[in-house]
């Protein structure tokens, strides 16, 4: 099969959950199954913020105990260690929401717990109240955005309060020197820079997994049809050489449905759909479904004489599969409809549909046939099924779901 030679690729299993997996997930995703998919991310934070608090809190009582020699502090301290773990228990109850509220509120109460009753007025511990909004913006989002203007004024009117106090005397005094507490300030200001990053890591993902959904067939983790016909668009007006596209049709694919089941027709299209990329993983090319069981190819910078020679191998290999099911062994074979770009083709959308012409010219012959798309067929292809400036289909044939 010349440069066309199949690789051996081993599939490895993709996870399509929505959980994210990483150290921490044993605890972030505490309550994730009661929770919406649009509340994922705050739950996870939620969760997170529980979490650094926790480990924040024993580090200080540490501090207060065996550096400063203040037992009464790390205690005090010690007694939102119990509180925040609290945040987990609702979340696990499916309460997201009195969550948040829970660990933004404890929170709040243990920096001004720590500004008023540990440190020293003189170190200017109304600065640790900053983190609060933060916190707020964080667990809530920016659309609760009566809440974080509420944190906002509280802590205004607390780190005034602060600052103007008169009194130095606090129920716990300690002994602080100032580059102690700019550690303890600095730990604090690495938790918030710590808090941003994981929430823009956690937007960053969730975004493109929603673009990449936008893009993808569900089922078998190709293309979509939106996507294929915006990419044979923006293929063929940003190459000057040549673009071949290649439709696949699975021949007689109903009676498989009939026969076995939908649920084993599913499994044969996720079958092709991963064989085609191990066939094709040396190949710059697009994989897509275009519906049902039509699979589409394009195949940037390839002559028609390559794209033929693919075809063929890709009927071969489509006709040695095998598939062994409860119900029986399914074996099965393709027409296969090949369209190269000719001068006057400005458009993505007509080789594809000169592509689905060849298609239905090669069954016309009987099944495993190739066929190469005419130069009429060329000139007669239809306007776009999808249109790529829009998200709205035309027709029906937008459906990707599994079944149709």
């Amino acid at each position: 099969m010349g440069k066309y030679a199949f690789a051996k690729l081993k599939q490895s299993s993709c996870d399509r959950g929505l959980v994210m997996q990483g150290v921490l997930d044993p605890i972030t995703n505490i309550g994730i199954k009661k929770c919406d998919r649009q509340e994922y991310v705050h739950l996870r934070l939620t969760n997170l913020v529980a979490l650094m608090s926790v480990f924040i809190s024993l580090i200080i009582s540490a501090a207060l105990l065996l550096a400063f020699g203040s037992p009464q502090a790390a205690m005090t301290n010690g007694l939102f260690l119990l509180l925040y773990p609290i945040t987990w228990i609702l979340n696990l109850e499916g309460l997201r929401k009195l969550a948040s509220g829970w660990v933004l509120v404890v929170f709040y109460s243990h920096i001004t717990c720590l500004a008023l009753l540990v440190f020293p007025q003189q170190l200017h511990t109304e600065l640790l109240l900053v983190i609060g909004p933060v916190v707020t913006m964080i667990v809530f989002g920016k659309s609760q955005k009566e809440l974080l203007f509420i944190s906002t004024a509280a802590t205004a009117i607390l780190m005034f309060y602060l600052f103007t106090m008169t009194d130095n005397t606090k129920l716990l005094p300690l002994s602080v020197k100032p580059t102690s507490f700019a550690l303890f300030v600095g730990l604090y200001l690495a938790f918030m820079i710590f808090l941003v990053y994981s929430h823009l890591s956690e937007l960053n993902h969730f975004h493109l997994s929603a673009e990449r959904n936008l893009e993808r067939d569900p089922l078998t983790d190709t293309l979509n049809g939106y996507e294929i016909y915006r990419r044979s668009t923006t293929l063929i007006t940003g190459l000057n050489s040549t673009l071949s596209v290649i439709v696949i049709d699975i021949d007689k694919f109903q009676n498989i449905n009939n026969e076995h089941g939908w649920d084993k027709g599913d499994l044969t299209l996720v079958d092709i759909a991963n064989q085609l990329r191990a066939d094709l993983a040396d190949i710059n090319c697009h994989i897509g479904r275009l519906h049902a069981d039509r699979f589409v190819i394009l195949l940037p910078e390839q002559t028609l004489s390559d794209a033929l020679e693919l075809a063929e191998a890709l009927k071969t290999s489509i006709r040695t599969r095998t598939l062994l099911f409860e119900t029986g062994a399914i074996q099965f074979s393709a027409g296969i409809g090949v369209a190269t770009r000719q001068t006057d083709i400005v458009d993505g959308y007509r080789l594809i549909d000169a592509a689905n012409s060849a298609v239905r010219q090669a069954k016309k012959y009987g099944d495993g046939k190739v066929s190469v798309a005419s130069k009429h067929q060329l000139q007669k292809a239809v306007s776009p099924l999808y249109q790529p400036h829009s998200l709205t289909p035309l027709s029906n044939r937008r459906n990707t779901s599994p079944r149709y």
